[in-house]
């Protein structure tokens, strides 16, 4: 698989900070199955029902991700105990990088990894990183390509509103 990794730009819609794209609204989010990254068991998408998730693949080798992942840590700590969460998928065909890169960051998300690429296909992910918000019930409604640092204020507003829904 072939991808694209951003810079400090993305493809966000300038009123939410996250683009709702055609492709992916109310479609539902394919399930997965995989192993955590830095810790023994796995994890399914399934498991988050009834919380909004934001879902992230990343890749060591992806210079905004260094910079995603930590702003990802920010908003989880404030918003876990509200309904929200953070899963990062990593996409290194090497596992050992995902885990020299994640381990410094101290992340208290699910990271999982995709070593194999197949979650990352059933997204259709076509750059780094790709980031989706999940809802309660398990459909994609917004799609984030990209990250840019000024972008995430107007990220968490528009998840502080989806929180505040029943």
């Amino acid at each position: 698989m072939q991808l694209v990794y951003g810079s400090e730009s993305s493809e966000t819609s300038i009123k939410t900070g996250i683009n709702k794209t055609e492709d992916t609204t109310s479609k539902t989010a394919p399930n997965f199955t995989a192993p955590l990254l830095l810790q023994e068991g796995s994890v399914s998408l399934t498991d988050f029902r009834g919380k909004i998730v934001y879902l992230d693949f990343w890749a060591s080798w992806c210079g905004p991700c260094r910079k995603s992942l930590p702003a990802m840590q920010e908003l989880h700590t404030e918003l876990s105990k509200s309904g929200f969460t953070v899963v990062a998928v990593n996409v290194d065909e090497v596992i050992q990088n995902a885990k020299n890169f994640a381990i410094p960051l101290a992340l208290s998300y699910p990271l999982v990894y995709d070593g194999n690429g197949n979650i990352a296909k059933s997204f259709d992910i076509k750059a780094m990183p790709m980031s989706y918000v999940i809802d309660k019930q398990g459909k994609i409604i917004h799609a984030h390509k990209g990250y840019r640092s000024k972008d995430m204020p107007l990220i968490r507003q528009a998840l502080m509103e989806m929180l505040k829904e029943k």
